[in-house]
C-alpha cells in the first residue's frame, strides 16, 4: 500500500468572491441519514430544524424527519434533492467507515468518502455550506511522522548543501518536532498536524478532507475518535455502535477479542450531536478543521470492560489481546495506527464546549439504557 503524508494548510480561505452570511441554517439536508451517525443527527436536530435526511438501500423513517431515497453517487438524484428541498446547509454522512469494506473495494471506499465531494459541489448552490465527517485514522503514527519530518531534512540538505541562515532554522524545528512527537506518549494530535496514513479508510478520508476543505465552498471538517453509544437508526433498520455489538456477542457468552494496546481518544454520540448544534447554532465564516473528542486516552478494551461492568454483564468472556491478535482474529489484513489521541481545545475553546470523559459519557449512556430513552441529547 502508498502512503499518503501532506499537510492541510490552507484551510480557511476561498479563492472566489462568494460573500457567505454564515446565518444559522433552518432546513438540514442530511445525505446518508440510515447510517448511524447519520440517524444519530436526525434525532438530535429534528425538534431544532428541518431536518431532511436519505437513504439509498435501508429505508429510514423517523419520526420528525423527512426521508427520501437517493443514491449519493447519483448526481442527477442528489440534484433532485438539492433542488426539492433547497436546504440551507448539507451534512455529509454517508461514506464508509468499516475498515473490512475499505480494504475489500478501495475503490469504492474512495468514491464515497473522497470522489463524490467533487459530485456533490457540482450540484450544491455556491452559497450552502457543508459539513464533512472525518476521522482518526487519517492522523499519523509517530515512528513515521519523525522519519517523514527526518526525510523532509535530508532532502532539504541535498537540494540546498549551501543553506542560509533560514535553511537550518528550519531544518531545526522540523528536528524539535521529530523529538516531541517521539519523547512524549502522551502526543494528543491538533488539527495543525500531519495527516498520513496506513490503511485504505484514512486515505480516502484523507483525499475527502483535501477535496473539501480546498474548495470555493464554505465547508468544515469535523474528525471523529472512537465512537460509543446508543442505539441508533429507524425502528425497521436499527444501527449498533461497536459497544453495543459487543454487549450482545458477550449477552450470548461468546468469546471477544478486544485490543488492549491501541490508545484513541473516545466520543459518546450525545456529546457528538450536541457538538454539532452548537457548530449550526454559529457558523464560522471560513471553511475550518475541528477535532471532536473527548480529550481522553483510553484503549478499546478499557472501554468495554468499564461499559459491561455498568451493564451487569460478566466480563469472563473478553479477551484482551494486541491489536495484531486481534486483526488476526477477525482475520483482517489491513493496519491500524496504535496511538490517535486528539485534542479538542480548538472547538472547545470557540464554543465554550466540553465533551464528557468516557467514564461519564458512559454513565449518561447507562441511564439511557436503563430508562428506555431516545430523545435529542438535550
Amino acid at each position: 500500500m502508498k502512503n499518503i503524508s501532506y499537510r492541510i494548510s490552507n484551510h480557511g480561505t476561498h479563492a472566489d468572491d462568494v460573500v457567505y452570511e454564515a446565518a444559522t441554517p433552518q432546513k438540514v439536508l442530511i445525505i446518508g441519514a440510515s447510517g448511524y451517525l447519520g440517524s444519530a443527527l436526525c434525532l438530535g436536530l429534528r425538534d431544532h430544524y428541518n431536518v431532511v435526511g436519505t437513504y439509498n438501500q435501508r429505508p429510514f423513517r423517523l419520526e420528525g424527519c423527512l426521508s427520501t431515497q437517493a443514491d449519493a453517487l447519483d448526481a442527477t438524484e442528489l440534484l433532485t434533492v438539492i433542488s426539492k428541498h433547497n436546504p440551507d446547509i448539507v451534512i455529509y454522512c454517508a461514506g464508509i467507515t468499516k475498515h473490512h469494506q475499505c480494504e475489500t473495494s478501495p475503490d469504492f471506499a474512495d468514491a464515497l468518502n473522497a470522489k463524490i465531494l467533487g459530485l456533490i459541489f457540482k450540484v450544491l448552490p455556491k452559497t450552502t455550506p457543508l459539513i464533512y465527517l472525518s476521522c482518526d485514522q487519517v492522523l499519523a503514527v509517530k515512528p513515521k511522522v519523525e522519519k517523514l519530518l527526518a526525510e523532509d531534512v535530508e532532502e532539504n540538505e541535498k537540494s540546498s548543501p549551501h543553506k542560509n541562515s533560514n535553511d537550518s532554522t528550519k531544518v531545526a524545528v522540523a528536528n524539535n518536532e521529530a523529538h516531541h512527537i517521539e519523547s512524549n506518549e502522551q502526543f494528543f494530535f491538533k488539527e495543525k498536524d500531519l495527516v498520513n496514513s496506513i490503511n485504505v479508510l484514512g486515505e480516502s478520508k484523507i483525499r475527502g478532507e483535501r477535496l473539501v476543505l480546498e474548495h470555493p465552498h464554505l465547508t468544515w471538517v469535523l474528525r471523529l475518535p472512537l465512537i460509543y453509544g446508543d442505539v441508533l437508526g429507524s425502528p425497521y433498520a436499527p444501527r449498533l455502535s461497536w459497544l453495543r455489538t459487543l454487549q450482545e456477542q458477550i449477552e450470548k457468552e461468546e468469546t471477544v477479542t478486544v485490543p488492549n494496546d491501541q490508545i484513541r481518544s473516545t466520543l459518546y454520540v450525545g456529546d457528538f450531536v450536541r457538538a454539532v448544534r452548537s457548530l449550526l447554532k454559529n457558523l464560522p465564516k471560513n471553511s475550518a478543521l475541528f477535532h471532536l473528542s473527548a480529550n481522553d486516552t483510553v484503549t478499546p478494551y478499557e472501554l468495554a470492560m468499564e461499559h459491561l461492568k455498568n451493564v451487569g454483564l460478566s466480563t469472563e468472556f473478553i479477551k484482551g489481546v494486541s491489536l495484531q491478535e486481534h486483526l488476526d482474529e477477525l482475520q483482517q489484513s489491513h493496519t491500524e495506527p496504535l496511538e490517535t489521541p486528539m485534542s479538542s481545545e480548538k472547538f472547545c475553546r470557540r464554543y465554550d464546549f466540553k465533551f464528557q470523559s468516557a467514564i461519564d459519557g458512559l454513565k449518561e449512556y447507562k441511564q439511557r439504557l436503563a430508562e428506555g430513552y431516545c430523545g435529542d441529547w438535550l
